[in-house]
Order: structure tokens, then C-alpha cells, then sequence
């Protein structure tokens, strides 16, 4: 594994616990089923959308399908 990732995930992890604690009234709206045959979506917690306060505090990256050597790469 690799540990500065793992580092990254886990403050974005207790972000996202901050952000909607158990309990939170929360809107989730979904998207298309991903490649994977997962549901993509996002969650709204009063006015703020966890995906756009994800990538504003740096605890995401803006994805479009590209290989993921080459995402990771910064291409």
C-alpha cells in the first residue's frame, strides 16, 4: 500500500465525517450507473454539495475516465 495515500484518504475520510455526521438530514442526488455498475452521485448537506467542498479543500481531484497512471501522472 502506499502510505502517503493512505495518509490523503484518511484526513478526506474524517473531512467527510465532519462534513454530514450520523444523523445528518442529507439530499442525495444520483447520477448514471459508473463502468463498474456502481451508482454515482453526491450529497447535499444544507447549501453545499460534498463533492465541490471535497475538491475545494483539496481532499479530491476533478476525474474524467482517463487510465489511472496517467490521472495519477497529472495528464
Amino acid at each position: 500500500r502506499d502510505k502517503t495515500e493512505k495518509k490523503f484518504g484518511l484526513l478526506a475520510k474524517k473531512f467527510v465525517e465532519a462534513f454530514m455526521p450520523v444523523g445528518t438530514k442529507v439530499i442525495l442526488k444520483t447520477h448514471e450507473k459508473g463502468k463498474y455498475g456502481r451508482y454515482l452521485g453526491d450529497f447535499k448537506v444544507g447549501r453545499k454539495w460534498l463533492c465541490k467542498e471535497l475538491l475545494k479543500h483539496h481532499h479530491a481531484v476533478e476525474y474524467t475516465g482517463q487510465n489511472y497512471s496517467l490521472w495519477a501522472a497529472g495528464c
